[in-house]
Protein backbone atom coordinates (compact mmCIF):
# COMPACT_ATOMS: atom_id res chain seq x y z
CA UNK A 1 0.00 0.00 0.00
CA UNK A 2 1.45 3.42 -0.73
CA UNK A 3 3.08 5.52 1.85
CA UNK A 4 0.05 8.48 0.91
CA UNK A 5 -2.33 6.49 1.61
CA UNK A 6 -1.54 4.48 4.85
CA UNK A 7 -1.09 8.35 5.92
CA UNK A 8 -4.60 9.07 5.06
CA UNK A 9 -5.91 6.31 6.61
CA UNK A 10 -4.05 7.37 9.96
CA UNK A 11 -5.66 10.57 9.81
CA UNK A 12 -8.75 9.35 9.60
CA UNK A 13 -8.27 7.09 12.44
CA UNK A 14 -6.87 9.76 14.40
CA UNK A 15 -9.82 11.93 13.68
CA UNK A 16 -12.13 8.93 14.69
CA UNK A 17 -10.79 9.11 18.07
CA UNK A 18 -11.19 12.69 18.53
CA UNK A 19 -8.25 14.43 17.70
CA UNK A 20 -8.40 17.73 16.21
CA UNK A 21 -7.49 17.64 12.35
CA UNK A 22 -5.04 20.68 12.52
CA UNK A 23 -2.81 18.86 15.60
CA UNK A 24 -2.51 15.40 13.55
CA UNK A 25 0.48 16.51 11.92
CA UNK A 26 2.38 17.32 14.69
CA UNK A 27 0.71 14.65 16.70
CA UNK A 28 2.38 12.41 13.72
CA UNK A 29 5.83 13.96 14.10
CA UNK A 30 5.59 13.27 18.11
CA UNK A 31 5.13 9.61 17.99
CA UNK A 32 7.79 9.25 15.14
CA UNK A 33 9.99 10.45 17.46
CA UNK A 34 9.19 9.25 20.98
CA UNK A 35 8.87 5.77 19.05
CA UNK A 36 12.26 6.00 17.21
CA UNK A 37 14.07 6.11 20.60
CA UNK A 38 12.17 4.01 22.25
CA UNK A 39 10.93 1.48 19.74
CA UNK A 40 9.97 -1.81 22.36
CA UNK A 41 7.56 0.09 24.49
CA UNK A 42 4.19 -1.36 24.76
CA UNK A 43 0.57 0.63 23.76
CA UNK A 44 0.27 1.07 27.29
CA UNK A 45 3.35 3.06 27.82
CA UNK A 46 2.93 4.96 24.33
CA UNK A 47 -0.13 6.35 25.86
CA UNK A 48 1.21 7.07 28.85
CA UNK A 49 4.34 9.14 27.06
CA UNK A 50 1.73 10.32 24.78
CA UNK A 51 -0.30 12.13 27.99
CA UNK A 52 2.84 12.74 29.52
CA UNK A 53 4.25 14.94 26.30
CA UNK A 54 0.34 16.55 26.54
CA UNK A 55 -0.96 14.85 24.29
CA UNK A 56 -4.19 15.13 26.68
CA UNK A 57 -6.64 12.22 27.24
CA UNK A 58 -5.93 10.98 23.71
CA UNK A 59 -5.56 7.05 23.68
CA UNK A 60 -4.26 5.19 20.60
CA UNK A 61 -5.67 1.64 20.23
CA UNK A 62 -3.97 -1.18 19.17
CA UNK A 63 -4.83 -0.99 15.66
CA UNK A 64 -3.85 2.78 15.25
CA UNK A 65 -0.47 2.14 17.05
CA UNK A 66 0.38 -0.73 13.94
CA UNK A 67 -0.94 1.37 11.66
CA UNK A 68 1.36 4.84 12.60
CA UNK A 69 4.14 2.61 12.74
CA UNK A 70 3.54 0.81 9.75
CA UNK A 71 3.50 4.20 8.00
CA UNK A 72 6.76 5.47 9.60
CA UNK A 73 8.15 2.08 8.25
CA UNK A 74 7.22 2.49 4.66
CA UNK A 75 8.32 6.52 4.89
CA UNK A 76 11.56 5.11 5.96
CA UNK A 77 12.00 2.65 3.32
CA UNK A 78 11.01 5.27 0.64
CA UNK A 79 13.52 7.47 2.17
CA UNK A 80 16.18 4.84 1.84
CA UNK A 81 15.60 3.71 -1.50
CA UNK A 82 15.49 7.24 -2.85
CA UNK A 83 19.34 8.18 -1.12
CA UNK A 84 21.31 4.80 -2.58
CA UNK A 85 20.08 5.23 -6.07
CA UNK A 86 21.13 8.81 -6.07
CA UNK A 87 24.51 7.91 -4.36
CA UNK A 88 24.94 5.16 -7.03
CA UNK A 89 24.96 7.57 -9.96
CA UNK A 90 27.09 10.05 -7.97
CA UNK A 91 29.61 8.16 -7.40
CA UNK A 92 29.26 6.65 -11.35
CA UNK A 93 29.37 10.00 -12.61
CA UNK A 94 32.69 10.91 -10.53
CA UNK A 95 34.46 7.46 -10.34
CA UNK A 96 36.42 5.91 -13.65
CA UNK A 97 35.29 3.09 -15.16
CA UNK A 98 38.29 1.02 -14.54
CA UNK A 99 37.78 1.53 -10.01
CA UNK A 100 34.51 0.06 -10.22
CA UNK A 101 35.88 -3.02 -12.02
CA UNK A 102 36.71 -4.59 -8.95
CA UNK A 103 38.12 -8.79 -8.95
CA UNK A 104 39.10 -10.77 -5.77
CA UNK A 105 41.83 -12.59 -6.14
CA UNK A 106 41.79 -16.33 -4.92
Amino acid sequence: MPTDEIKQILMDRLEKIGMDLCLIPGFIKSLESYLLHNSQMNLIQVNAKLHYLGWGDLALDYHTLQLAIEYFEAEEFERFCDTPSDYRELRAENCPNDDLNISIAS
